[in-house]
């Protein structure tokens, strides 16, 4: 059908009569992303106990502009006026000590998250950690259990608001009660 060889034809056709061409002679210089020198005083991870009294604080150091991000919500980045931040950004070359704060946490296991820091093309990351009340008190049971020679294993639950119960597993615990509760009270 010539009709419609010749609409396929006119729909192709491009229109080229307002476009000059000129010859460039010049270079053209395209920056490579680079990685980012950064420096980060701190041990290798964060750690808040379940009721943090005190944010935690890091020196921040980048040849780049850099933004680090809170992983969670339960973690931020203490701003001014002690506003709650899930991020900020921190201009090259600055030495800057960043204030990271936790929210309480009543939980019976701990919780984790990271913070994320980008800084040019580098990507790293700072583990968090929030231990739970109840992640106390396992160990030092187990602990008292050792030096009394028993071998009772304590199982530690949340019962409510920051009460926790801890049972005691095992064969013949009578003498943890000890005689009249003695030993039980000194224990609790």
């Amino acid at each position: 059908d010539p009709d419609r060889q010749n609409k396929a034809r006119h729909q192709n056709r491009w229109y080229l009569d307002n476009i000059k061409i000129i010859e460039y002679t010049g270079s053209v210089s395209v920056a490579e992303p680079e990685e980012a020198n950064i420096s980060i005083s701190m041990d290798n991870s964060i750690t808040f106990d379940a009721l943090p009294t005190a944010p935690a604080s890091l020196t921040f150091l980048s040849d780049q502009d850099a933004t680090l991000i809170a992983g969670a919500d339960w973690i931020y980045f203490v701003g001014p006026e002690d506003a709650q931040l899930a991020s900020i950004t921190i201009p090259a070359g600055t030495s800057t000590e960043v204030f990271v704060g936790c929210k309480e946490y009543t939980g019976a296991e701990a919780r984790t998250t990271e913070i994320t820091v980008e800084s040019g093309i580098t990507v790293q990351t700072i583990p968090v950690k929030q231990v739970s009340p109840g992640q106390k008190i396992e160990p030092f049971i187990k602990g008292l259990l050792e030096h009394m020679d028993s071998k009772a294993v304590p199982q530690c639950r949340k019962v409510e608001g920051n009460t926790y119960k801890v049972d005691l597993v095992g064969e013949d615990l009578g003498y943890l009660i000890g005689r009249r509760g003695d030993t039980l009270d000194a224990i609790q």
